[in-house]
C-alpha cells in the first residue's frame, strides 16, 4: 500500500507536466514552479499528524519527483568540475561576472553562466544536475542547491554589511551539498540603491548606515541590503571557488 507521501508524490508527476504545458516551459524564477511544487509534495503529507498511527510510511522524494517528471533521470552524471555562475538579469547584479567567468576558465574550470530567468524549466534542472559547484550572490537562486547532486557545493557571495544569510546552508546540508561563503567587505565595490531605504534611516548620513551594517532581518534587509550590485575581487573569488571545490564530488572529479 502506498504511504500518504507516496500517493501525493505520484500526483505531483502529472501535476508537474501539466504545469509545464500550461506555462510553455517558462518560469520567471525557478523556485516559483519546481521548488514550490517540491515543497508542496513535502508539506501536504505532513498535515496529517496521524499518518504514522494509521500505518502510513513516507516514501519517495519530492526532488526525485520533479526530476522524473521532467524526464531527466537518465541524464549522465558530470565527468568534470563545472562551475555554474548564477547570472541575474533584473537585480542584484554581479557586475564583473564576465571577468570572473574568464578567470575560472583560465584556472581550468568548466564554466556556465546560468541566466535562470531566461531558461526553460527543463533547461534549468538539466543545467543544475550537470553543475558541481553553484555560485551566486545572495538570493533565491541559491535554493537550487536542492537539485545539485550529492557531494556538490554551493558558494554564496554575501554583499557588504549583510548579516542575514537565509537558509541556503541548511538547504544545501540537507541535500548532501557542501556550503561556503565569500563575504564582501569593501563597500567601495558595491552599488547601493538608496531609494530602497526608508528616509528616516538616512538622518545620520549614508556612511552611518553602512558602518552599522544590516539588521539581522526585516524589511530593510530585503529592500536595501540584499539588493546591492557588486564587484567581486578576482583573487578572493578564485580562492573561495578552490575551497568549495574541495567538496566530495568535486574532489573526486579533480582526482580523475
Amino acid at each position: 500500500m502506498l504511504g500518504l507521501f507516496g500517493q501525493t508524490s505520484l500526483l505531483c508527476v502529472p501535476a508537474t507536466r501539466a504545469l509545464i504545458d500550461a506555462v510553455g516551459w517558462r518560469q520567471t524564477y525557478f523556485w516559483s514552479a519546481a521548488i514550490i511544487l517540491a515543497t508542496l509534495c513535502l508539506v501536504l503529507p505532513c498535515v496529517c499528524d496521524r499518518a504514522e498511527q494509521a500505518g502510513l510510511r513516507p516514501d519517495g522524494d519530492a526532488v526525485d519527483v520533479v526530476i522524473d517528471g521532467l524526464g531527466l533521470r537518465a541524464q549522465p552524471p558530470p565527468t568534470r568540475v563545472r562551475v555554474g555562475l548564477i547570472s541575474r538579469r533584473w537585480k542584484r547584479f554581479l557586475l564583473n561576472e564576465r571577468e570572473l567567468g574568464y578567470a575560472l576558465l583560465d584556472a581550468g574550470y568548466d564554466v556556465r553562466l546560468l541566466a535562470l530567468e531566461d531558461m526553460t524549466l527543463y533547461e534549468q534542472v538539466a543545467a543544475l544536475r550537470a553543475t558541481t559547484l553553484l555560485v551566486g550572490v545572495h538570493g533565491s537562486g541559491l535554493n537550487n542547491a536542492l537539485y545539485l547532486r550529492p557531494g556538490a557545493a554551493v558558494l554564496q557571495i554575501v554583499p557588504f554589511g549583510l548579516r542575514y544569510r537565509g537558509d541556503f546552508e541548511g538547504i544545501a546540508t540537507r541535500n548532501g551539498v557542501s556550503y561556503g561563503e565569500l563575504v564582501l567587505e569593501d563597500r567601495r565595490r558595491s552599488v547601493f540603491h538608496w531609494e530602497f531605504l526608508d528616509p528616516e534611516r538616512l538622518v545620520a548620513g549614508r556612511a552611518a548606515v553602512l558602518d552599522a551594517g544590516s539588521p539581522p532581518g526585516g524589511r530593510e534587509v530585503y529592500a536595501f541590503w540584499v539588493n546591492q550590485d557588486v564587484v567581486v575581487p578576482r583573487a578572493a573569488f578564485l580562492g573561495a571557488v578552490r575551497g568549495a571545490a574541495a567538496s566530495p564530488l568535486n574532489r573526486r572529479l579533480l582526482a580523475g
